[in-house]
């Protein structure tokens, strides 16, 4: 289904552009099976999307820090460790609790959509 555009390109000789790569995976937690991190990263290396396809897991302890300025910091280095490869935030639902009063989780989620 999603390769009739694609082919649709080909046949009038337009350039061909790499679709945009973003993903998320859901389960029911201990209950249902989603696809491993790391076959998505290495999928997505043998596609051509990534040049590494190395992938970097982290959760909620490794994102956020106790003091102002410092949940950013964290972030950041995560996200350049997982540069051309993937970011698997695992329990990623608890960055940004419902009652989060002074958490920093809500810093972490501001700092990965920049």
């Amino acid at each position: 289904m999603c390769w009739k555009p694609i082919a649709a390109r080909r046949r009038h000789g337009l350039v061909r552009r790499r679709p945009p790569c973003t993903a998320s995976s859901s389960a029911i937690p201990a209950r249902e099976r989603r696809p491993s991190p790391g076959s998505w990263a290495r999928f997505l290396a043998g596609l051509g999307y990534l040049e590494k396809g190395h992938l970097v897991e982290v959760d909620r302890s490794n994102l956020v820090a106790g003091y102002v300025g410092q949940t950013a910091i964290l972030t950041r280095e995560a996200v350049e460790r997982a540069l051309d490869g993937v970011l698997f935030i695992d329990e990623a639902y608890a960055l940004a609790p419902e009652s989060a009063g002074n958490d920093f989780g809500r810093e972490a989620v501001d700092t990965l959509l920049k």
